[in-house]
């Protein structure tokens, strides 16, 4: 505990930004913020290999509050410089409803930089994590009746039975499919791939691939 006190204090878990692009308007529609764990004089180190800690010691949820803030940050001082802005979406751990006053956290996060909450993207994952999963399903209804976007991450990928049950049971704005889940051949991925588009659309679901790669120039 001490030592992730000590990498927050420190500065050293960065926050960076992938963007995600429309793929009828060829442009940036959203960004995703992603966590790297930066220690000084050594390689950085990625989400997936710090975050399983942090969620066995329950402190996960202090990582996805430095996240929001930094995001919220970076919004705040952007609409000062006039710049333009997109949305951003940010991984939270489906632990971190388990925290008593965590949504206070999150709007008090928005409030101090007066963000508009349709500007932020909360992906959650169906994991089969120890939570009340009542408490989740109001906590993420809640979030989005306070104005903000609701995402499934990750649909298809290994715990496939479990993010079909979570998109029955929740109402979500965006899906994202990581094309990468699929292990199989190229034909049967797109045959997949186009399925899960359809009943998204038909769910009123905007669908987000990940793992695409742009053709070179």
């Amino acid at each position: 505990m001490g030592y992730f006190e000590e990498a927050l204090s420190q500065n050293w878990l960065k926050v960076y930004y992938q963007p995600i692009f429309n793929l009828y308007s060829k442009k940036i529609c959203n960004f995703e913020a992603v966590s790297r764990w930066q220690e000084p004089g050594k390689p950085a180190l990625k989400a997936s290999r710090f975050i399983p800690v942090l969620e066995r010691s329950g402190l996960v949820y202090q990582l996805d509050l430095h996240v929001l803030d930094h995001v919220c940050q970076l919004l705040n001082q952007r609409r000062a410089d006039n710049l333009p802005t997109v949305p951003v979406s940010i991984t939270l751990s489906p632990s971190d409803f388990n925290i008593d006053g965590f949504i206070d956290q999150v709007l008090g996060i928005t409030q101090k930089y007066q963000i508009p909450h349709n500007m932020i993207q909360f992906d959650l994952m169906a994991q089969p994590v120890a939570v009340d999963q009542q408490r989740l399903k109001d906590a993420a209804a809640n979030l989005r009746k306070q104005g903000f976007r609701i995402c499934l991450d990750r649909y298809g990928g290994e715990n496939n039975d479990l993010s079909t049950e979570t998109l029955l049971e929740y109402n979500f704005d965006y899906l994202k499919v990581d094309v990468r889940s699929f292990n199989t051949n190229r034909q049967r991925a797109k045959i997949i791939l186009g399925s899960v588009i359809n009943m998204s659309r038909l769910l009123k679901i905007v669908p987000v691939v990940r793992g695409l790669r742009t053709r070179p120039c």
